[in-house]
């Protein structure tokens, strides 16, 4: 789990944070329930308070089933890889949604998110900036925040002594223009690989 510093620079009383599942990651070495052909997934979005703690205790309505252009959206674009994926779409506004503040609807709060992501674009940036996902060779932080275009914050997760980046990061400030985030490079070691897709 990420530390989401709060950046003292910034008069605003919020980050908005984006975590960026790199799927092929999450499928090394177990069976994918599904052929998936992008490596970049959603995996929460939400907010911190001045304190840079993250918004809890929070009410607000309860999960409804977004209109269809939503669905199609969240398919597309939020990594839930589970069966029940409307149920964990239902936990994701419950836990983090209704805690934005100042509050937003639950279709806006998911399009929020998906709107940013697809303009990062970040396969196509880190085809620019020569990142080729593959088990030959390392790549480190500063090559991942070179593609992305601010510094991020990143985990990894090992397998078998091997270190591969699993999500990052990208922070935002309440208007959802990008900022840089507090350096936090997790449990990555300093070269970690990032692996290509495989079926």
């Amino acid at each position: 789990m990420f530390l989401p510093l709060f950046l003292a620079v910034l008069s605003s009383a919020e980050i908005h944070f984006l975590s960026i599942n790199w799927r092929p990651t999450h499928c090394l070495g177990i069976y994918c329930d599904d052929m998936y052909t992008q490596k970049t997934f959603i995996n929460r979005f939400w907010q911190t308070n001045n304190d840079g703690e993250r918004l809890d205790d929070c009410y607000g309505p309860d999960y409804e089933e977004p209109e269809f252009e939503i669905l199609e959206m969240l398919s597309a674009y939020w990594d839930i890889h589970t069966v029940n994926r409307k149920s964990s779409w239902k936990s994701e506004w419950e836990y983090d949604g209704i805690c934005f503040n100042p509050w937003v609807p639950e279709e806006e709060y998911f399009k929020k998110a998906i709107e940013a992501f697809v303009r990062l674009d970040i396969e196509a940036r880190m085809d620019e900036v020569g990142i080729i996902p593959n088990l030959a060779e390392k790549y480190s932080y500063y090559d991942l925040g070179n593609a992305v275009g601010n510094t991020t914050q990143v985990e990894c997760e090992e397998v078998n002594g091997e270190t591969y980046l699993k999500s990052f990061n990208v922070c935002y400030d309440s208007f959802m223009n990008k900022i840089k985030c507090i350096q936090d490079i997790g449990n990555c070691s300093p070269h970690f690989y990032i692996p290509p897709i495989s079926f």
